[in-house]
């Protein structure tokens, strides 16, 4: 059986629509059986697994890192006031942005000994 294996593009794909993946639209919720092809076996469609796997690859961040991700992607404030919020430069920013898409990416592909790495370094910074 073939491992996939996510890319950061999956990644930055799904965080920018991270609204919509955790909590889809009413009318992709309640969707009537028959409606789209089968249904899988289990009841668990990919949509549902991409949600959890984004839910749980989250709250595994690191505290600054997990930060970072909630006001760019969940919260969606402005640049501006997401930098005073945080207290952070744009470069600093846009850095830890990155950090958190390599992150999820190795989290989702099962690289846990590089997110350790990753972690223990933002552990130390924050």
């Amino acid at each position: 059986m073939k491992q996939i294996v996510y890319t950061q593009q999956n990644i930055r794909a799904w965080l920018n629509r991270l609204n919509d993946i955790l909590d889809p639209p009413r009318s992709r919720r309640y969707d009537y059986e028959g409606s789209r092809g089968s249904k899988p076996y289990d009841g668990i469609t990919s949509g549902r697994l991409t949600a959890i796997m984004l839910r749980s690859a989250l709250e595994a961040l690191p505290g600054p890192l997990y930060r970072v991700a909630l006001q760019r992607w969940v919260y969606s404030k402005p640049l501006a006031e997401t930098l005073h919020t945080l207290g952070l430069t744009k470069a600093q920013y846009y850095y830890r942005c990155d950090k958190v898409v390599q992150c999820i990416m190795h989290y989702c592909n099962g690289e846990y000994d590089k997110l350790r790495d990753v972690a223990r370094c933002f552990s130390k910074s924050a």
